[in-house]
């Protein structure tokens, strides 16, 4: 039976804890093998979404440097892994370097409706890779939380709360208490030990394997 959750409990117990950003281009890339194990219900842990958090907040406007730098990023995760992308957004928008707002999406999601993280992450994802739309952005976070079926006013008061604040800092400590330092990253938390799994994109065959190799994953 499968069991996804989202981080909530700061000794929380045995699980297999995935720690990434919703605008981590390698976790889009990521995204697809790591749902072909999810939904071919052969973990034999729980599945545990952590916010690791990429870039804190800013009104800065995002330097062309940088602008330059991630298209580019994005260029070769397409080549590697066939990850599509709207290369349009950096056409269409004025980015910056934040995503702790989407992060918060996430955790406001969840808040609202069980479960609901998962259809705003991948909300968030689409829109952000294939629909060329910015989630630095609150009204755009606001957009793509109604169009996964969550009341707009209460998900924008909950994006914007102390409560909700606070609890990315927790997932930002898990993060640091599992020992990630970049994503994607599968960490199997076991007798109070970070064990780690996969640092970085892989493909599905090389996720399989690493799964067994930690003995997490059904035949």
């Amino acid at each position: 039976m499968k069991d996804l959750r989202l981080f909530h409990n700061a000794t929380s117990e045995d699980a297999l804890y995935y720690v990434m950003d919703p605008m981590c281009s390698w976790c889009w890339a990521f995204a697809p093998a790591l749902q072909s194990v999810v939904d071919d219900d052969r973990l034999n842990q729980p599945l545990v979404y952590v916010m690791g958090g990429l870039a804190a907040d800013t009104d800065d406007p995002m330097s062309p440097a940088m602008q330059q730098q991630i298209a580019r990023i994005w260029q070769h995760i397409e080549a590697l892994t066939g990850a599509r992308f709207n290369h349009a957004f950096w056409q269409q928008n004025n980015p910056r370097r934040a995503t702790f707002a989407a992060c918060r999406a996430v955790i406001a999601a969840e808040a609202l409706a069980a479960g609901a993280f998962a259809a705003m992450i991948d909300a968030i994802q689409r829109g952000y890779y294939l629909r060329a739309l910015n989630p630095s952005e609150t009204s755009v976070l606001v957009q793509l939380a109604e169009e996964t079926g969550l009341p707009s006013a209460p998900f924008a008061d909950l994006l914007a709360s102390e409560a909700v604040t606070i609890r990315l800092t927790e997932h930002l400590r898990w993060r640091d208490r599992l020992l990630v330092q970049g994503y994607p990253a599968l960490v199997y938390w076991h007798e109070q030990q970070a064990i780690p799994v996969i640092s970085g994109y892989c493909a599905r065959a090389e996720l399989e394997q690493a799964l067994r190799r930690r003995g997490l994953l059904r035949e």
